[in-house]
């Protein structure tokens, strides 16, 4: 989690570099403030192979979430700032249940390739992602009663984590002259981890640690909450 602070800090240090160099030219011509509700398709992580073989619920590979971010204009294209949070929730019976979740930021950069500020435009978008990702697995009795509690009910958890970061590839389809709700972008991307890190735990000391790929597919509804101009 440390990593995915300065990870953050380092990236709005940079960004806020980028935005006085460019302002002191006067490049910068808008800013926009958006939040996005988003689903995510990861590879088949090795965990769950481990985790059904144990008889215990896998994580999902497809997450739901929602970001904030910010956009900052320069010439035809933009810098973008964005974090959030995603989640999936698999439950079983027999009082068994898994929680997989993360948190994302990332640095991008998009430049128009099709369009103007008049007409639908589309953008083709590179970055940098660091996401901190967190499972739990649970395992306790299907049926507790609340006045005689046994420690036979409460079996234990399992917490893994594990902090990626890597490339991210996007293709954005914007329009700028559209006004209300009918205001949104959709935007389709792959992020490339190019770390590949082991599993962690907060719960218990690890043996037998494997490396886990968390490359994944995102797909994103996007809409404007603010926007600044000059």
């Amino acid at each position: 989690m440390k990593r995915l602070l300065y990870f953050i800090c380092f990236t709005l240090f940079s960004l806020c570099q980028v935005i006085a160099q460019s302002g002191a030219d006067g490049a910068v011509t808008r800013a926009s403030m958006y939040f996005t509700l988003n689903t995510n398709i990861l590879k088949d992580l090795q965990i769950n192979s481990e985790l059904h073989n144990a008889g215990l619920p896998n994580f999902k590979q497809i997450t739901i979430g929602t970001s904030l971010g910010l956009n900052f204009y320069v010439g035809t294209g933009f810098f973008n700032i964005e974090g959030g949070v995603a989640s999936s929730l698999t439950k079983k019976q027999s009082g068994k249940a898994s929680y997989f979740r993360y948190i994302p930021a990332s640095l991008n950069y998009f430049i128009r390739v099709l369009g103007t500020t008049e007409t639908p435009d589309i953008f083709v978008g590179v970055g940098y992602n660091f996401t901190a990702f967190n499972g739990d697995v649970f395992a306790k009795s299907s049926s507790i009663d609340l006045n005689n509690i046994s420690q036979n009910d409460l079996q234990g958890a399992l917490n893994l984590n594990a902090i990626s970061h890597g490339i991210a590839f996007s293709l954005l389809f914007s329009s700028e002259s559209r006004k209300g709700w009918s205001d949104l972008s959709v935007m389709a991307g792959y992020i490339l981890d190019l770390s590949k890190p082991k599993w962690k735990s907060e719960s218990a000391n690890l043996s037998g640690s494997f490396s886990e790929n968390f490359s994944r597919f995102t797909i994103a509804l996007i809409r404007p909450i603010k926007r600044w101009s000059r």
